[in-house]
């Protein structure tokens, strides 16, 4: 496996910018890698983890409008999708600083800081970022993450002007996040 990981090296020019998981067993885990090769930078989100808060989230199954998720019009700029029905669990698990410790702003806003930085560095070569797509992928809970992120960086005044588009959501076995309102606006992004 080793060889198999050296050969990979060679292969694509890669880095892991950010691994979340300070807190693992509390919040929501994810990573942010940079494909040079490709030209991406990816966010990852890995699924349900036994013993922590994560199946918790997940029963929270009623389906919350976006207005009354904490600050998420103004936070997000989705204002137009204020009737958006989402999963309340995982909007909150995302959108909501409840969920982070010591004061630390919302996993959302703390993915778009470090997107936002991420495009203004230079890679080894002096090449900036600006022309890398944006990739949002996980399984199960990932999956969902994936999607209300994805849907969020693509649709959110915050993000409009400054992420490439489209960003791409790959997904495995992702749960259904939102109501059919939320579906069509997912949609139009597309």
């Amino acid at each position: 496996m080793e060889k198999d990981f050296e050969a990979l090296g060679r292969k694509f020019d890669g880095e892991i910018v950010e691994f979340d998981d300070e807190f693992d067993n509390s919040e929501l885990l994810f990573g942010i890698v940079l494909n040079r090769t490709e030209k991406r930078i990816i966010c990852v989100f890995r699924g349900s983890k036994s013993g922590g808060k994560d199946w918790a989230t997940n029963k929270k199954l009623l389906k919350e409008k976006l207005d009354n998720i904490k600050d998420a019009k103004t936070d997000l700029g989705l204002k137009e999708f204020g009737h958006v029905g989402l999963h309340y669990g995982w909007a909150n698990y995302l959108f909501n600083d409840e969920w982070t410790h010591d004061g630390q702003p919302s996993k959302f806003e703390q993915i778009v800081d470090i997107l936002r930085e991420i495009r203004t560095k230079k890679d080894p070569n002096g090449n900036g970022y600006k022309d890398y797509g944006i990739f949002v992928t996980g399984h199960s809970l990932g999956g969902a993450l994936t999607q209300l992120l994805s849907f969020a960086l693509a649709g959110s005044t915050i993000t409009r002007d400054e992420l490439p588009k489209p960003v791409i959501a790959i997904t495995y076995g992702s749960p259904r996040v939102g109501n059919s309102i939320w579906l069509r606006e997912y949609q139009s992004l597309e």
